[in-house]
């Protein structure tokens, strides 16, 4: 499950008990998580909100065995990324679109 203090935990479903609890981003910089994980094969992706307090957008995926992060999108680069200066306009210093409904997978196209 996603909580709303921006980390991610899995939940044994036969007694309750978390199996793991990763802290995605920080809640007092505005990070949340407002989406149900999406779980394709073994991973766990999410997205977090949080665009109204300027937080970075990002989507990630988790091994969902461990809980180990696989990979983590930025919704527009970061300052460090080249592809961030589009044209005359620098994007690098501005809120990220974030991610607060859950995706969808077409098991078709991958």
């Amino acid at each position: 499950m996603a909580t709303v203090d921006a980390h991610l935990v899995a939940i044994d479903a036969k007694n309750g008990h978390a199996l793991w609890n990763v802290k995605l981003a920080e809640a007092a910089a505005g990070y949340a998580m407002t989406m149900a994980p999406l779980v394709v094969k073994d991973k766990v992706i999410v997205g977090v909100a949080g665009g109204e307090f300027g937080v970075r957008g990002f989507i990630a995926a988790f091994e969902a065995s461990t809980g180990k992060e696989a990979w983590r999108f930025d919704t527009i680069p970061s300052p460090a990324n080249p592809a961030t200066k589009v044209g005359a306009t620098a994007i690098g210093n501005m809120a990220a679109p974030p991610s607060w409904v859950t995706g969808s997978y077409d098991p078709i196209s991958i």
